[in-house]
């Protein structure tokens, strides 16, 4: 994604990071950031975290 994509309307869920391109940079957004960008952008969409497993062993 970068500062020309369009979310307005946008409604789901994202798992995982994501990339936000400025310019030649690129910028990953993790946790919450990925919803806020969106929301801010009139999205509504929800961040899944990963299942946190018990160690093996």
């Amino acid at each position: 994604m970068d500062a020309d994509t369009v979310v307005e309307g946008l409604v789901g869920s994202v798992f995982g990071l994501v990339m936000l391109c400025q310019g030649a940079e690129s910028v990953e957004l993790g946790g919450v950031d990925p919803e806020r960008w969106i929301t801010e952008r009139g999205g509504e969409v929800r961040v899944l975290q990963p299942r946190r497993t018990r160690p093996r062993g």
